[in-house]
C-alpha cells in the first residue's frame, strides 16, 4: 500500500466521514490524486456514503501517523501523474482481435504481402530512412501463356485457353520468384534485386495499385481522427 493511502487511512480514523476535497486540503495534495487512492488502492478499506464523504469500512487495527514534507507530497503528485497516464496508455492498448499486430491473417485486402526479400537486410534499409517503391509481378503475355501451357494453338491456328489464368502467386513462381512463407537466413545478400530500392509484391499491377490506395486512404483517416499510424512492417 502506497504511502498517501496510509496517510488517507490514518485521516480517516482520527476524522471519519471526510469529503475527498477535505482529505487533500489537509494532506496537502492534489484532489485527483486522494480520488484516484479512495476509488482504486482503496476501494476495499473505505467506503462512501450518500453525500459523497468517506470513512473506513474497518475501524480496527494499528493506526498509522505521518507528517509530509513538501518533498514527500511532490513525489505523491508525480507518481499520480504517471500511474493515471499509464492507466490512460493500458486503455489504448487493444489486446482483442481488432489489434492486426496480434491478430494477423492473410486476407484479400489491407495488406501488401512482400517475396523474394531479405527481411532483415530489408527492415534495415528502411529504418535508415531510404525510400523504396513497391513493384508488381509483371502480367503474363500472350506469348507466355502459350509458351507455360495456358493457351495452345490447335491445327486450324485457332487459340484455345486449356488452363485458367494465372493468379499473380501462381504465375510469381514461374517467373521464378520465391513465394515461400519460409523466411530466409539473415545474411546481407550481393544479389542486385535485394540491393536496389524496390520491394517486391505478389501482386498483379492492377492489384497493387488498387490495395495501395485502399491502405493510405485508411492510414490518413486512422491519423486524422485518432492520431496513431496503423501501417505496420511485419517479418
Amino acid at each position: 500500500m502506497s504511502e498517501l493511502s496510509n496517510l488517507i487511512i490514518s485521516e480517516l480514523k482520527n476524522t471519519p466521514n471526510q469529503k475527498a476535497k477535505a482529505i487533500a486540503k489537509k494532506l496537502g495534495v492534489d484532489k485527483k490524486a486522494i480520488n484516484h487512492a479512495l476509488h482504486i488502492d482503496l476501494k476495499n478499506k473505505v467506503q462512501q456514503s450518500d453525500d459523497y464523504s468517506w470513512c473506513l469500512t474497518e475501524t480496527n487495527g494499528k493506526e498509522i501517523g505521518y507528517k509530509m514534507d513538501s518533498s514527500t507530497r511532490n513525489q505523491l503528485n508525480n507518481n499520480f501523474a504517471f500511474d493515471s497516464l499509464q492507466a490512460i496508455r493500458n486503455r489504448l492498448l487493444d489486446l482483442t482481435g481488432r489489434n492486426r499486430l496480434l491478430n494477423f491473417k492473410h486476407g484479400k485486402t489491407g495488406f501488401i504481402r512482400v517475396i523474394d526479400e531479405m527481411p532483415d537486410q530489408l527492415a534495415s534499409n528502411i529504418l535508415e530512412g531510404n525510400e523504396f517503391t513497391f513493384i508488381p509481378i509483371d502480367e503474363p503475355l500472350r506469348e507466355e501463356l502459350i509458351k507455360y501451357g495456358y493457351i495452345v494453338i490447335n491445327d486450324d491456328g485457332q487459340e484455345i485457353k486449356v488452363k485458367a489464368d494465372p493468379s499473380s502467386k501462381d504465375w510469381a513462381k514461374v517467373k521464378g520468384f520465391n513465394t515461400s512463407y519460409e523466411l530466409p537466413l539473415s545474411t546481407k545478400s550481393k544479389d542486385s534485386k535485394h540491393n536496389d530500392t524496390n520491394i517486391q509484391s505478389l501482386l498483379f499491377p492492377r492489384e497493387l495499385e488498387a490495395q495501395l490506395r485502399n491502405i493510405r486512404t485508411k492510414a490518413n483517416t486512422a491519423i486524422e481522427e485518432t492520431g496513431a499510424n496503423i501501417i505496420y512492417l511485419f517479418t
